[in-house]
């Protein structure tokens, strides 16, 4: 069950059971020889956005933990997804955020097109070689493409969950090759 309480928001219900805290098994390599436990919660960032008197009215605000924020309905319609992309990610290509954190854009259909959906999200170790395990933290997510800085450090999701949990090392640079003499 959510933490979040429900929002009544023009004369509809939303609840918030989908983002409820789960646990997934990910493969960690294209083998699914090693494997890893994430525990994922999410942060009412993936279904409000920042409270601004100007724009938001009072029906709009949306409270949780201390934190005010405003209601959006169209972020709560996209963050129905949130736990079946999260499950779908062992495979996926992730990036080195601006913070501390990692983003990944998956596509959402919205009235029949494609939409880049953002998210970002922390990863910390809470396991042991024994038993991998991390906690996955999905601190935002939005319709947003992608922007990241050039060359940023991207990884597979499974091979910086390994290398999180401490099941792979990290990996060194390459060296570059060197240039032929003429």
């Amino acid at each position: 069950m959510s933490s979040f309480p429900k929002k009544q928001f023009q004369g509809k219900l939303y609840e918030f059971h989908h983002l409820a805290p789960t646990v997934h098994t990910v493969a960690l390599d294209a083998t699914a020889k090693s494997i890893a436990t994430l525990h994922v919660a999410y942060s009412i960032h993936c279904f409000t956005e920042e409270f601004d008197s100007l724009v938001h009215h009072e029906h709009h605000r949306y409270t949780h933990a201390g934190e005010t924020r405003a209601f959006d309905v169209l972020r709560y319609d996209c963050s129905v997804s949130l736990p079946a992309i999260v499950a779908g990610m062992s495979r996926a290509t992730v990036y080195r955020a601006l913070q501390d954190n990692y983003t990944y854009v998956a596509q959402l259909s919205i009235k029949g097109l494609p939409n880049p959906y953002s998210l970002f999200f922390t990863l910390k170790n809470e396991g042991d070689l024994h038993s991998p395990a991390a906690r996955m933290y999905v601190q935002s997510a939005y319709l947003k493409p992608l922007t990241i800085v050039s060359n940023a450090k991207h990884w597979r999701f499974g091979s910086l969950l390994g290398q999180v949990t401490g099941v792979f090392s990290a990996s060194a640079k390459k060296p570059k090759p060197k240039k032929k003499a003429p």
